[in-house]
């Protein structure tokens, strides 16, 4: 059975087969704000979808990043997203997207089981994991057209799972199932820094603890990039664009020097502003971390993951926890939607030994 991971998170959605991995915006761009459309081009930084009994078309791809985000269908919220019409959407288009990689999804349905992470607070309720079961099962068989090709999907398994399973499965085993490191008797305390929230778990030998945790709906990247953007507006006066500001920020930050281009002739220095709100932000993520977790020094690994996890003073956030063993997995922006993908092809494999 093959096998798909999809991390819906409110900034970036990230999806992964045994073909390979994407990551684009969690936001899509209908057609009528697409104006590349008019000029007869094609733009290669996005995919035309479409769905069947829809007369709506939609462009979803990295190239969202270069246009305005006035333009842009997001799907960030905190109040019954996962019921949201864009986020239905992306489901189908994520769909779409893996199954375009597959010539077999042409001819008929491609049978298919998904994983999909949830934060632990979303996880517990019944209603939402319904709304995000129902977005991929209440039809059985999806026909995506991408690019103009029609790709059929048959949904025959579809696994929820707490996002911070997700990240141990990522830490304990390696591409090939093999035990890296076995954490299942051991108190793993994780910080997840996403493009909205922040998440803080306890997992106890692999149980969640629904005592030390937290959700921070507001404490995200999103919210590093706001304070960013302010300080530019009154130090620097001009509004940079969120998008274009984050991805300058991520691509340049291991460099001394971070710029802001508004035009090909027109360069901002936002090194001192970047790093003293990363400085200040890692100050308020240590703070959480404490806050949360109460008996802090029972832990035996501190993980910190999520696409923040990149952005952050690492060397200051370990000096914060100095008697801890404090863990960044590899790749921490796509750790979750490996360990997904991970978790789901041993559920299959033990399924089939049975």
């Amino acid at each position: 059975m093959t096998v798909w991971a999809i991390d819906l998170g409110n900034d970036q959605t990230k999806l992964m087969s045994d073909k390979k991995y994407y990551r684009y915006p969690s936001a899509l761009l209908p057609q009528s704000n697409n104006g590349v459309v008019w000029s007869g081009e094609t733009d290669s930084s996005l995919d035309k979808f479409e769905l069947q009994g829809s007369d709506r078309v939609f462009y979803w791809g990295n190239g969202i990043l270069s246009k305005p985000e006035t333009d842009l269908r997001k799907t960030i919220g905190f109040a019954d997203r996962y019921s949201q019409a864009a986020f239905r959407n992306l489901c189908e288009f994520s769909l779409g997207k893996l199954a375009s990689d597959y010539p077999e999804a042409k001819d008929k349905a491609m049978p298919v089981s998904i994983v999909l992470g949830l934060p632990t607070g979303d996880f517990n309720k019944k209603k939402v994991q319904e709304q995000i079961k129902n977005n991929f099962t209440a039809h059985k068989e999806h026909l995506i057209i991408v690019n103009g090709e029609s790709f059929m999907v048959r949904i025959e398994h579809c696994y929820l799972i707490p996002q911070p399973i997700g990240t141990l499965y990522d830490l304990m085993y390696d591409k090939q199932l093999d035990l890296q490191e076995d954490l299942s008797q051991k108190q793993v305390a994780i910080c997840d820094i996403g493009g909205g929230t922040v998440l803080l778990d306890q997992v106890n030998q692999f149980q969640m603890d629904n005592v030390n945790r937290m959700q921070l709906d507001k404490g995200g990247v999103s919210h590093l990039l706001d304070l960013i953007s302010n300080d530019i507006q009154q130090e620097l006066e001009f509004t940079p664009d969120k998008h274009k500001l984050g991805e300058s920020i991520r691509e340049k930050l291991p460099t001394k020097r971070i710029d802001y281009r508004r035009s090909e002739s027109n360069d901002d220095d936002i090194t001192e502003i970047v790093k003293r709100n990363i400085e200040e932000y890692t100050e308020q993520i240590s703070n959480d971390i404490y806050s949360t977790f109460q008996s802090i020094d029972t832990i035996d690994r501190l993980v910190i993951t999520g696409g923040g996890a990149n952005l952050i003073d690492r060397d200051k956030l370990r000096a914060d926890f100095k008697t801890l063993k404090v863990v960044f997995p590899e790749n921490t922006e796509n750790a979750n939607v490996r360990g997904f993908y991970k978790f789901g092809l041993r559920y299959t494999q033990k399924s089939n030994e049975k």
